[in-house]
């Protein structure tokens, strides 16, 4: 019925540690995600833990209220039910530190949202080797903000840190409060698809010093750039970035980029690769570039180097500029400039929410033509 019961006082010893604790069912033993913080559950979230010797698993399911961040260690195999709600308080967050398996589906999302309008809500992190694995299929993350805890600040709402072979689909992320990034991944493997980046106060996705495939994604609005790539290997293809204050997508210090089947739209900067950074491009579509449509440079001069483009076709609309400092490099093939190939079928795929993409492709396509 939706009433929300506080697990806290359901022993003296929950009381002692403000805590939730929860009791293994099969061994008795009691279960502490963490003795350090206090949290608040719906009634109907915990509906089985199960154990091996070194290794617990929880199920939440229904309305969470999170009232006080929530710590789940290592050891704590975490499931989280398609419509789960985390109605997230002001500052909180939620810590995973084992493997995460929060999969919804496209009419039952599992979502982290403010609790009371207008006051954010802290990070999710996804913290360390214990967490590879983790699943994140069709969630939302909105209006959260920033978090720190054991001297790692978390820049995002959604953080997967040192966490290999994760999974992060159909999810839909932004807008967000404080903080760099809307989603900020480091020192992790993984894949990111069918996501959306919607409205970030500043960088939408950042990358640093991981392997990460990104496909299938629109990126829109972004305070600051779409696609921040640092010190990172990245293969990303069939993605859309439109209007991104700043850069569509940013490529730095020492990394190595494949970008396939890309639509640029109305960006301050389509591209901007810089400081020994590599990025082979093919099939780009660069359309209304308020400042350039390609930008290479050394920025950082630690590197003595700039970017370097090894390019297939690409395709320049409005703004054609290309720009490269001495220390940077271009090998495009083919350029063209002013014809708009078919981006619809480059760069669409089923089930994308946002109606303002869909218009922008109609202007560009009444604007230029075929």
């Amino acid at each position: 019925d939706g009433v929300i019961a506080n697990l806290k006082g359901v022993c003296d010893l929950a009381d002692k540690y403000q805590a939730m604790v929860m009791v293994n069912s099969v061994n008795g033993n009691e279960i502490h995600p963490d003795k350090a913080d206090e949290s608040a559950y719906s009634s109907n979230i915990i509906s089985g833990i199960l154990s091996a010797p070194d290794l617990r698993e929880v199920v939440l399911k229904g309305n969470v209220v999170v009232k006080d961040t929530l710590v789940f260690d290592r050891d704590t195999s975490v499931i989280i039910e398609p419509g789960t709600v985390f109605l997230m308080k002001e500052k909180t967050s939620v810590y995973f530190y084992g493997k995460v398996t929060a999969v919804g589906d496209r009419d039952n999302p599992i979502k982290f949202v403010a609790a009371i309008e207008g006051r954010p809500w802290g990070s999710v992190a996804v913290q360390g080797r214990g967490a590879s694995g983790s699943v994140f299929n069709y969630v939302e993350f909105e209006n959260g903000s920033v978090a720190t805890r054991n001297l790692i600040h978390y820049t995002a709402p959604f953080n997967i840190h040192d966490v290999d072979n994760f999974e992060v689909k159909n999810c839909k992320i932004g807008p967000n409060f404080k903080g760099d990034d809307a989603m900020h991944v480091a020192y992790a493997t993984g894949v990111i698809d069918h996501c959306e980046f919607v409205d970030a106060r500043s960088d939408a996705l950042d990358i640093d010093i991981s392997d990460v495939a990104i496909t299938n994604n629109i990126f829109y609005n972004s305070g600051n750039d779409g696609l921040d790539i640092m010190t990172s290997t990245v293969r990303a293809f069939n993605n859309v970035f439109i209007e991104a204050a700043d850069k569509g997508v940013s490529v730095g210090e020492w990394s190595d980029v494949e970008l396939t089947k890309s639509l640029f739209l109305r960006n301050g900067i389509g591209l901007e690769v810089k400081d020994k950074s590599t990025v082979k491009i093919k099939d780009a579509v660069i359309i209304d570039s308020k400042d350039k449509a390609i930008n290479l440079y050394n920025k950082n001069k630690r590197y003595y180097e700039g970017g370097v483009i090894d390019g297939g076709t690409v395709y320049l609309l409005g703004n054609t500029k290309v720009k490269a400092d001495k220390r940077s490099s271009y090998e495009i093939k083919h350029i063209v400039e002013n014809i708009l190939p078919d981006i619809k079928q480059w760069n669409w795929h089923d089930g994308v929410s946002q109606s303002r993409f869909k218009t922008l492709v109609d202007e560009v396509e009444e604007k230029y033509g075929k």
